[in-house]
């Protein structure tokens, strides 16, 4: 019988989670000395995990003065044995648990792309908890991003004829609202390079060759489905737009933006409106970087958390 390494891999993965991880309680770790900051790095998805930036990052950004935590979100990752019944609250509420189990009474919340909505939703409901939220290559509204993208892939592979054009043709042709179309859309961003920049910095390179030869790189390009699912079914996470939301936290709590040039999921009309909510002077441009900031352009991904975290009015 053949057995495909998506297969393999996701065996192996449920080996760790069953004899390596409480069975209680959510994956979470903390990196540099408690007394400090704080920083609460919330991850992509929904369904990924934080090993990227854990492998790469976390322990250089502790470096910098801070007590970072990390943590997989319920369903994902190492998290994949702590099942739910994956709403908006209930992520609220499991952001809200890691807190209590670091004994953090305020926090910064740096949520990369999906978690940045939550960064939102959970400064929104808890808002004497948070010290400023920060977000990165994070989307304001996924129906912008989802139509970004079906916009950057046709500019990119505009011929009819091409593979690429067909399978974008079968995406665009489905309701935008169904999960179909936003599965499609992010597979298309994925193939079509959208979430790497066009050149690596030799120090990119080193990070994600470190990133390889971590003891967690299995779950570097894993994704768990039933928050992905659960969401959708529960949430309808896909028409989910924090424009408004994060216009009125920025009236309370300071909020900042680190995007890159490079990103395939945004234009600079979406770049633009993110500008305006956070304000000019908490936007970060990075130039050469994509998706990945922490990795892909790291020193300046540091240098302006540093900036943030020591300017959060």
């Amino acid at each position: 019988m053949f057995v495909s390494r998506a297969v393999i891999v996701s065996m192996l993965l449920s080996v760790i989670v069953s004899t390596g991880l409480a069975q209680d309680s959510l994956y979470s770790r903390a990196y540099g000395n408690a007394q400090n900051p704080a920083i609460i790095f919330l991850h992509g998805g929904p369904g990924y995990n934080a090993v990227s930036f854990e492998a790469t990052t976390a322990d250089s950004l502790a470096g910098r003065g801070y007590y970072v935590v990390t943590f997989d979100q319920r369903g994902s990752g190492r998290s994949e044995h702590f099942k739910g019944k994956y709403t908006y609250a209930e992520a609220i509420e499991d952001i809200r648990s890691i807190y209590e189990r670091y004994h953090l009474t305020k926090a910064t919340l740096l949520g990369h792309s999906w978690g940045g909505a939550l960064a939102i939703l959970f400064a929104s409901a808890h808002p004497a908890l948070v010290r400023a939220v920060v977000l990165v290559s994070a989307p304001l509204s996924m129906q912008r991003t989802l139509h970004t993208i079906m916009k950057n892939y046709a500019i990119k592979f505009p011929d009819t004829a091409s593979t690429e054009h067909q399978m974008w043709g079968m995406t665009n042709d489905l309701d935008p609202k169904t999960f179909p179309y936003s599965s499609g859309a992010f597979q298309l961003a994925m193939s079509g390079g959208f979430y790497q920049p066009r050149i690596s910095t030799e120090k990119a390179k080193s990070l994600k060759a470190r990133l390889r030869a971590s003891d967690t790189s299995l779950w570097s390009s894993h994704m768990s489905f039933p928050p992905t699912l659960g969401l959708f079914k529960n949430e309808h996470y896909t028409q989910l737009d924090v424009t408004d939301t994060l216009a009125k936290l920025a009236t309370h709590i300071p909020v900042f933006g680190i995007y890159g040039s490079e990103d395939g999921l945004f234009d600079d009309s979406e770049r633009q409106i993110i500008r305006h909510v956070t304000s000019e002077q908490h936007f970060f441009y990075v130039m050469h970087a994509s998706h990945n900031i922490f990795i892909d352009q790291q020193d300046a991904f540091l240098d302006a958390v540093v900036t943030i975290m020591r300017d959060k009015k």
